[in-house]
């Protein structure tokens, strides 16, 4: 079999050679088989020119997932702008719609420690005896810190633009702090809430007996038609156990009539013990 003829540069030679072509070159198939069937003779070389096609593959795939790369950076930068405008619109409408209102109603109204301002807000005042707000002619609404609170920085808000609050963002109730008009003492704490007592209600009686409450005697552990008490208003019976309705003095369509009776007995029955009998 006759080898065939190929030519490969040779660098030596050519010292200034494009590298780009002898990639290109050798990424060509064609030119990739007649390299490996020249060397096939040649161990040492046949292994070189393999290894050197392993690494002309991984080269491409590299490239290839390098491009995956670049595109999927393009395309996260661009939602990350899209992201960005989205929130800009949101504190926008959030402005325009109260929002310097509402986060001065919740610091009046909540003892949340306040973020500390950002570089280009006015330096904190000094401490005060009393938490005042004042509004100046520039918009400006400044909260000072109190005494015990030294590490708390002030609330400033600022107003860029004169907008016209919607009327439900207006309060129709005083604060629960006080006013902005009489503001009072951040320090003194407001009295507890008065918390007035449940009314007493009967404990409703549960399905097992060891937690039942009988209404004839009072404890717990058994039904009125179990207690030693009991008196069945009919034979004037003191067994206990003894249903009303399960009598043998009764009459017997009472007996099949138990569930559909609703006379004054079993109406008494059923307020005093919800469970039944049963």
């Amino acid at each position: 079999m006759q080898t065939p003829a190929i030519t490969i540069p040779n660098s030596s030679v050519e010292p200034n050679f494009p590298i780009d072509t002898l990639r290109a070159w050798f990424r060509n198939p064609a030119n990739r088989d007649a390299t490996i069937a020249a060397v096939a003779n040649t161990p040492s070389l046949s292994n070189a020119a393999g290894i050197l096609f392993d690494i002309v593959q991984i080269r491409q795939e590299l490239v290839k997932q390098h491009e995956l790369n670049i595109k999927m950076i393009a395309t996260l930068e661009k939602e990350i702008k899209d992201t960005t405008t989205v929130l800009d619109n949101m504190l926008l409408l959030l402005h325009s719609s109260g929002l310097q209102e509402v986060l001065e109603d919740a610091y009046q109204s909540s003892p949340l420690p306040i973020p500390p301002p950002s570089s280009n807000s006015q330096p904190p005042s000094s401490p005060s005896t009393e938490s005042s707000i004042s509004t100046s002619s520039n918009d400006t609404v400044l909260v000072p810190r109190a005494d015990d609170q030294p590490n708390r920085p002030s609330l400033v808000f600022r107003k860029k633009v004169a907008i016209k609050k919607p009327h439900y963002y207006r309060r129709s109730t005083p604060y629960p702090h006080g006013t902005r008009e009489n503001p009072i003492d951040l320090r003194t704490p407001s009295p507890p809430p008065t918390m007035t007592p449940p009314p007493k209600q009967r404990p409703t009686p549960c399905a097992d007996p060891k937690l039942a409450e009988c209404f004839t005697c009072g404890k717990s552990g058994h039904w009125a038609s179990h207690c030693n008490k009991f008196v069945c208003k009919r034979c004037n019976s003191r067994q206990p156990g003894h249903y009303p309705k399960r009598c043998p003095t009764a009459e017997p369509e009472d007996n099949y009539d138990e569930y559909f009776d609703f006379d004054d007995d079993a109406i008494a029955n059923m307020t005093e013990e919800p469970c039944g009998y049963y």
